[in-house]
């Protein structure tokens, strides 16, 4: 039980820490107003994990965290988040998750679900009257899901050489 807390106050603290690093400091790697959406990569990442549950959980604390530094209704990244990690969890057995093509894909796939969403979201409130409909939705997801993609790719090729230098390097 004390792990499981341990476990839920680091991720809150991470997903509080990549929304604040979001929403201030990401602003370098800005292109026409899109940048990666971080904790969509956490929600992605998260669904990847070998426990539903805590890929759920999250899930929903990047959503949450995404909410307390957007204009958006608190609850709605929430629950769309939540949705991702679930749907990328049900999804991992298909793919091989550990490979940066296979990121690329789910992260496109949460993307592209969460800007319909939120699209929709504007729509039946009829926010879309004074907002106009967005397409920088999925231009974000797509730099969002290369930025993911190239990200695993250099931590995976990173740790392939500690590993080759621990070999190397270890006393017989």
């Amino acid at each position: 039980m004390i792990r499981f807390i341990l476990w839920l106050l680091g991720m809150a603290l991470l997903c509080f820490a990549a929304a604040l690093f979001q929403s201030t400091l990401l602003d370098a790697l800005t292109i026409r107003n899109v940048k990666p959406d971080l904790l969509l990569c956490i929600a992605v990442v998260g669904g990847c994990s070998r426990n539903g549950e805590r890929a759920a959980i999250l899930g929903w604390m990047a959503g949450m965290a995404r909410g307390l530094f957007s204009i958006q209704p608190l609850g709605l990244d929430a629950a769309l988040f939540t949705l991702v990690a679930a749907a990328t969890f049900e999804l991992k057995h298909y793919l091989f998750a550990g490979h940066p093509v296979a990121l690329f894909l789910l992260v496109m796939a949460g993307g592209t679900f969460c800007s319909l969403a939120r699209e929709f979201w504007a729509l039946c409130t009829s926010e879309w009257l004074w907002r106009g409909m967005s397409h920088a939705g999925f231009v974000s997801t797509i730099y969002t899901a290369a930025v993911a993609a190239a990200g695993s790719f250099v931590i995976q090729e990173t740790l392939a050489l500690v590993r080759m230098l621990k070999g190397v390097w270890s006393p017989s």
